[in-house]
């Protein structure tokens, strides 16, 4: 879980001293890989040792993880607090973007929504369940006096939207309609990938994968100083979107992961 002292250094540069001097980042996306019950948000219908997500899932994130109290909103606004006070800077906010999980279309008894049980085969079950998602959320962020956060747009969670473009667009109509912004982050080569204005999205950042490759395996996605990160560069240029910079901690323990971080440097 983020707590305000983890996310500290997120919002505001830390000096040597200790002490917060500049802002960091500017803005904050907030999604889960899978829930409580071990159910991924993901569509990971492929993989036959992992179980997409259901309504309870999708429940358990909204009420449990983001909005409970000491939940990560209110974490992420007390930390958007102390930011303020230390940078001196009373109109201080950080922006938020929060997920909107992936839909298993094979989900034919995905759960009982206001009476409605939802089959995720049928388009207006999918719509009524990102309506209700949508809603739900903002509704949640309005009641909860979150003074330090600015609220700006929603993420769709889903790294191809091959299977789900309906989808997709529907909750980009959605989340336009309510003025905040679409966003997505695709990974190498997925299909449409360079055309997310067709899908209804605002922004894009296509992964390279080169981070999560093995570093010393020739012809790898992650081989040290292959050209996997220029040719990422090449397609981002030529789609007119952006590139995620992948990096974890890894970086600063191990040899091989250093270099390929230099590789997107």
């Amino acid at each position: 879980d983020w707590t305000p002292e983890k996310l500290k250094p997120h919002l505001t540069y830390i000096n040597s001293e200790g002490k917060a001097v500049d802002k960091m980042f500017d803005a904050v996306l907030f999604l889960a890989v899978s829930s409580v019950y071990g159910n991924w948000f993901a569509d990971v219908d492929w993989d036959p040792n992992k179980t997409s997500a259901s309504l309870k899932d999708w429940e358990w994130y909204i009420n449990d993880k983001l909005f409970k109290p000491d939940g990560d909103l209110e974490h992420l606004n007390q930390a958007a607090q102390i930011a303020s006070l230390d940078l001196n800077d009373p109109d201080y906010k950080v922006k938020l973007v929060l997920m909107i999980p992936g839909i298993s279309w094979s989900k034919t008894n995905f759960g009982t929504l206001n009476g409605r049980q939802l089959n995720m085969k049928v388009k207006e079950d999918r719509d009524y369940l990102i309506d209700w998602y949508i809603d739900t959320v903002c509704e949640k962020f309005e009641a909860g006096n979150y003074d330090y956060i600015d609220f700006s747009g929603f993420y769709w969670f889903d790294e191809s939207i091959a299977y789900s473009p309906d989808a997709a667009v529907y909750a980009g109509t959605k989340v336009h309609e309510r003025d905040m912004h679409f966003f997505w982050i695709p990974y190498f080569g997925t299909t449409g990938g360079h055309w997310d204005e067709a899908f209804g999205i605002d922004a894009t950042a296509i992964q390279p994968n080169h981070y999560f490759g093995e570093g010393y395996l020739k012809n790898d996605k992650g081989y040290i100083g292959n050209d996997r990160v220029k040719n990422t560069a090449r397609l981002a240029s030529y789609g007119q979107v952006g590139i995620e910079m992948e990096v974890d901690g890894g970086a600063a323990r191990t040899v091989e992961n250093a270099n390929k971080f230099i590789d997107y440097l």
